[in-house]
């Protein structure tokens, strides 16, 4: 049987994940988001550590490496962190896979800035 090629492999975790989510029965519109933001990350994880992305291979410090990223490219506060959700999501099927732990755990997300009241009109 031929071996699988990275990119394959990573295609067959994300379809591994989307049907993970399915059968979790969130809605098309997050499925798509977390797919999405899984396959950024999946490009980012390869690129920084020269392998395809694998439910064992993500550590806390790639998590923590990846939303300084997303702040970086000076993305809303609102969108880092529904990133970073979909990452937890992945790691919480990955752990569910390999019987490992919660690597998401200690992520803290970016906080987000008060919005102010608008003032009222002057006469």
């Amino acid at each position: 049987m031929p071996r699988m090629r990275d990119e394959e492999k990573q295609n067959a975790v994300i379809g591994d994940f989307e049907t993970w989510l399915r059968n979790a029965d969130r809605s098309a519109h997050t499925i798509r988001s977390y797919i999405g933001t899984l396959t950024r990350f999946a490009a980012w994880f390869k690129q920084t550590n020269g392998a395809a992305l694998g439910t064992s291979l993500i550590t806390p410090a790639d998590l923590r490496l990846y939303r300084g990223q997303l702040v970086q490219a000076q993305m809303r506060p609102s969108s880092v962190n529904a990133a970073l959700a979909a990452l937890r999501a992945f790691v919480v099927y990955a752990a569910n896979q390999i019987g490992g732990s919660d690597l998401a755990k200690q992520l803290r997300g970016v906080e987000m800035t008060k919005r102010r009241a608008p003032k009222s009109l002057t006469r």
